[in-house]
């Protein structure tokens, strides 16, 4: 067993990794740009809006989007949604946090080599991972135990969450057979790889593109709300 960690790039090169992820974002960018032409008209209006208000006013509304966004405040105080804004909670945080160690490590440590445990990009990276899964574990149990929300579960809903499941428990894994030296450690690397890449590429057609609609919704309306109380 060690803690130096284990080199992942004996498996898939760490040019490969990037080199794809470089396509998947590059993908991520042109779907997300045909989504905000698809639905010009509603961007258009939102502009408007904006076009409208000062910059306090703007100041304000950025405002009302973090917070909404950072604490998930809107779904916390429905009481029948509390459990609901707490995995959400669990999940948002747990990209976040790997998001961060996702830069912090290509920053710290370019050449994409074995990390100690002790490294601060495995310990945010295994912290945010632990929170991901915890929530994503929560609301497919929630929603296997629900009957009600079961059933208005849709196949691709129920296809996001459990790829998700599978790329964070396969990250953990892939770490863990890495400390033993486990000969499994490839394919579930690999299997890690591969979800993660299927994650990201559907996206624009998942409960992903929540990352971007719902801050972009909020802002929507606190501009209208804004514009509308001001009479311009």
């Amino acid at each position: 067993m060690t803690t130096a960690g284990f080199d992942f790039s004996s498996i898939v090169s760490t040019e490969l990794v990037r080199l794809c992820a470089t396509i998947l974002v590059i993908w991520i960018v042109l779907s997300t740009f045909y989504v905000m032409v698809k639905n010009r008209t509603a961007f258009s209006k939102m502009l408007t809006y904006g076009k409208r208000l000062k910059a306090s006013d703007h100041f304000e509304a950025v405002f009302e989007v973090l917070y909404s966004s950072l604490i998930q405040h809107n779904l916390f105080s429905k009481p029948h949604s509390k459990g609901r804004g707490l995995t959400h909670l669990l999940i948002f945080w747990g990209f976040v946090g790997l998001a961060v160690a996702t830069i912090l490590s290509y920053i710290t440590h370019p050449s994409g080599g074995p990390l100690p445990l002790t490294h601060v990009v495995r310990i945010v990276g295994n912290a945010a991972g632990a929170l991901l899964i915890i929530g994503v574990t929560a609301a497919v149990v929630k929603k296997l135990v629900d009957p009600d929300l079961r059933a208005a579960t849709s196949l691709a809903e129920g296809a996001f969450l459990a790829l998700l499941w599978v790329t964070g428990v396969t990250g953990f894994l892939a770490d863990l057979a890495g400390i033993c030296d486990h000969e499994a450690i490839a394919p579930i690397y690999l299997t890690h790889l591969l979800s993660a890449a299927a994650l990201i590429a559907l996206a624009p057609f998942t409960q992903f593109i929540h990352c971007l609609g719902r801050p972009l919704l909020i802002l929507y309306e606190a501009w209208e709300k804004r514009s509308l109380a001001k009479g311009v």
